[in-house]
């Protein structure tokens, strides 16, 4: 199995610089430090889906933590299910997504609790559930799994606004070597779904875009992809 399993697009990766440039991104990623430096057990990070928590956790592992072991799954993907939870204590951090669907499976829901309660004798493994809902909206079906989750941390990451959306488009054209206009980065903003992972996504559909068309980037481009 890859020693690190926590896949996202590697182009969209930003030096620490870029990333510590946004206030949102410094905020939460002084509350994953601390979770790390403590060397707590069990973490939550909970916020919508225009958060980002994803990317966010990504950024900030491949930023200050990028030898780690790490496994991720996520409870969305059908390729999965609960066994893929079997035998993972070899990796040093653990990332569970979606652990709000975990109530509409039995299977997963004790899947969880095993491997929760795995970890928590093994004392050196550490494990960060991902949840588009907090502990407290989340009702889970095996009460010693609800439990066990319900005394765990929880953080609810700070959103981005606007402006720091903005800067991170911008920031993810300059790293692929794109100098873009203001308003063009305005008129996406404007027009694309606020979900951050959507915003970068996006990003990358204008560079292949532009490159494909060999056409500059402009607001007339971006109407053609939006409009796609």
């Amino acid at each position: 199995m890859d020693q690190k399993t926590f896949k996202f697009n590697s182009e969209i990766y930003l030096s620490e610089e870029n990333l510590q440039s946004i206030e949102a991104f410094k905020i939460n990623f002084k509350l994953l430090e601390n979770f790390f430096s403590e060397i707590n057990k069990f973490m939550l990070l909970y916020g919508d889906e225009k958060s980002g928590k994803k990317y966010i956790l990504n950024s900030f592992i491949n930023c200050f933590h990028p030898d780690k072991k790490i496994f991720y799954a996520s409870l969305e993907d059908d390729h999965f299910s609960e066994k893929i939870l079997e035998g993972i204590s070899y990796f040093e951090l653990i990332v569970l997504d979606r652990l709000d669907l975990a109530p509409t499976n039995p299977h997963w829901e004790m899947g969880i609790f095993n491997l929760y309660n795995d970890l928590n004798q093994e004392g050196k493994n550490q494990i960060i559930f991902l949840s588009d809902k907090s502990l407290n909206s989340i009702d889970f079906n095996l009460k010693d799994l609800q439990s066990r989750i319900s005394s765990i941390s929880a953080i609810s990451f700070v959103d981005l606004n606007d402006e720091e959306k903005r800067i991170l488009m911008e920031s993810i054209f300059r790293k692929r070597g794109i100098s873009i206009d203001n308003s063009v980065l305005s008129y996406a903003l404007e027009r694309s779904s606020r979900k951050l992972d959507n915003i970068i996504n996006l990003v990358q559909r204008i560079d292949e875009y532009s490159l494909s068309k060999k056409r500059n980037i402009t607001v007339p481009l971006l109407k053609e992809i939006l409009e796609s």
